[in-house]
């Protein structure tokens, strides 16, 4: 198996990681998995695995942005 393969691998374990936990936690976790996906995908020339997770990851940045703001405001 090659080097990118255990990539892929490590990412398929944050995304699944993801998907036992709840608000926050799953989305840091979820956005570390679809980072590492978006590297494999740039290594193995994936533009559909590119493009699926930037626009993964930039969801999650917006929804924890908006997380963020709201727990900011309700102090």
């Amino acid at each position: 198996m090659e080097s990118i393969e255990y990539l892929g691998f490590v990412a398929t374990l944050f995304i699944l990681a993801s998907f036992v936990m709840d608000g926050n936690k799953l989305r840091v976790v979820n956005s570390v998995g679809a980072l590492l996906w978006f590297v494999y995908g740039m290594f193995t020339d994936g533009y559909s695995i590119m493009f699926l997770n930037m626009c993964v990851i930039l969801i999650h940045i917006v929804k924890l942005w908006k997380s963020s703001k709201k727990s900011i405001t309700a102090q």
